[in-house]
């Protein structure tokens, strides 16, 4: 079976984890570059910097387990009810198709 949308949905995860390593190595690239030159009041906004940045990529990394999980379930229990009740899901899908024909048309 596809699951296309999953698929979009962990490509979206990689990327935003690839942006957030990215930010990680260019605030270290910054710190390494001012050395000994950085104030104490820098080292402490950066470590509270990395702190709220670990934590929102691990919330984020929740959600997106969450999300995925609940995609493929609702897939799963569409494509059930499809295999089980073929000529209803035929007949929904041509009254959708039906509304939204006729909604067009209408503009």
């Amino acid at each position: 079976m596809d699951y296309s949308s999953t698929n979009s949905s962990d490509s979206m995860g990689k990327d935003m984890k690839n942006a957030a390593r990215d930010a990680t190595d260019t605030l270290k690239a910054t710190g390494q570059q001012l050395g000994e030159q950085m104030s104490e009041q820098y080292r402490n906004a950066r470590s509270k910097f990395q702190d709220t940045f670990s934590q929102a990529k691990s919330n984020f990394s929740d959600i997106q387990e969450n999300v995925s999980e609940r995609t493929r379930t609702a897939m799963d229990s569409t494509d059930q009810y499809v295999r089980d009740n073929p000529w209803q899901a035929v007949g929904i899908g041509a009254a959708i198709g039906v509304v939204l024909g006729f909604l067009m048309m209408r503009r």
